[in-house]
């Protein structure tokens, strides 16, 4: 198992900060959508219910009664989540040697957090939101289009997230939000994503409410059994999904281990909530 790398000395640490930071870019879609954070260790392959509230009581005027008609309606929305995990190695010869391992960790990383966005986007589909509210390419994408992608989106909330190509072209009609993250007009939030292999062919993009895919996530109900030089569960900064960090040293060769995992899964909530941008 010998890696080929080209410069300096990193240590666990060092592979967590750029971990976190390959995570934070590759997931900022998932910042779109509802996410529930289990506050325990999730049993992956398990089916798990998430409360969705789809109804509220009747608002009154010049009520007399104020416990009358306050029934809400909480549907269960089922998701079965997967463990991702991600390993790597850097060999002791590698990490004396001054050897860089910085795009070793970038890759991997990335790596994991694709296959997080193949679980969670997998649910964009015409069968699940209906046809495409726009077909583009990202050549004759325009800002003027955004507002037929969303126009049918009544919340408050709305996100924006459109592949890379699609995303440059409104690059001179984004504007600073009230976090000073960068928005368009109109939407919360506005992301890009490179990653759209799990949805249906020809997706680049959508326009949606939080509410529209529920995402369950938490750290795995098992950890490893050896005692491990480093282990953390961190939180992806903007996201707030946690991963579990491990590091450990394999005795024999004194090769330094690392892994990320997690569990997720995503479901539809409101299907009226989303709307797909295609270029076909």
């Amino acid at each position: 198992m010998a890696n080929t790398i080209s410069t300096n000395l990193t240590g666990c640490k060092e592979v967590l900060n750029i971990g976190l930071a390959t995570l934070t870019s590759r997931l900022a879609a998932l910042s779109a959508f509802a996410l529930h954070v289990s506050p325990k260790p999730l049993r992956p392959a398990a089916v798990h219910e998430v409360g969705r509230c789809t109804g509220v009581g009747a608002t009154q005027t010049n009520r007399t009664d104020w416990e009358a008609n306050g029934d809400s309606t909480v549907d269960a929305v089922e998701i079965t989540p997967a463990q991702i995990s991600q390993s790597f190695h850097l060999r002791h010869l590698d990490t004396q040697g001054g050897a860089t391992v910085k795009s070793i960790i970038e890759k991997n990383v990335a790596a994991f957090a694709a296959k997080c966005m193949d679980v969670v986007l997998a649910p964009l589909t015409a069968a699940n939101y209906g046809a495409a509210t726009l077909t583009k390419t990202a050549a004759a994408f325009v800002a003027a289009d955004v507002s037929t992608l969303a126009g049918g989106i009544d919340s408050p909330n709305r996100a924006l997230v459109l592949h890379g190509g699609h995303l440059m072209k409104l690059a001179g009609s984004v504007v600073a939000g009230p976090n000073g993250k960068l928005v368009f007009p109109g939407f919360t939030n506005l992301a890009e994503n490179s990653r759209w292999t799990a949805a249906e062919a020809n997706v680049r993009g959508f326009a949606c409410a939080p509410e529209a895919l529920i995402v369950l996530a938490g750290l795995p109900a098992e950890m490893p059994s050896s005692a491990p030089l480093l282990q953390q569960a961190v939180t992806i900064p903007g996201i707030e999904l946690q991963a579990l960090y491990t590091a450990w040293i394999a005795p024999g060769t004194r090769t330094l281990w690392c892994s990320f995992d997690v569990v997720i899964g995503a479901a539809v909530g409101d299907a009226a909530a989303l709307e797909l941008l295609k270029i076909a």
